[in-house]
């Protein structure tokens, strides 16, 4: 996930095999224990979401984390 000042997003690939990805943003100024999150629809194009995907990918890359593989699949 991806963390800010104001938001947490996370992607969950799930825990068995073939469960779908779900994406998570967390409002941490209005919900500082993180108990209700936003779910994201897969085809969202909201600005904040994007930036927050392209963030993600990014760090995966440079850190050649094999999530980004599980990811794209």
């Amino acid at each position: 996930g991806i963390k800010t000042h104001r938001y947490t997003y996370v992607v969950s690939n799930g825990y068995a095999p073939g469960e779908e990805t779900k994406e998570y943003l967390y409002d941490d100024a209005n919900d500082k224990y993180q108990l209700n999150p936003r779910m994201i629809e897969p085809d969202s194009e909201e600005k904040l979401i994007l930036e927050f995907r392209k963030k993600l990918k990014n760090y995966l890359n440079l850190t050649q984390d094999p999530f980004l593989l599980i990811s794209e699949s």
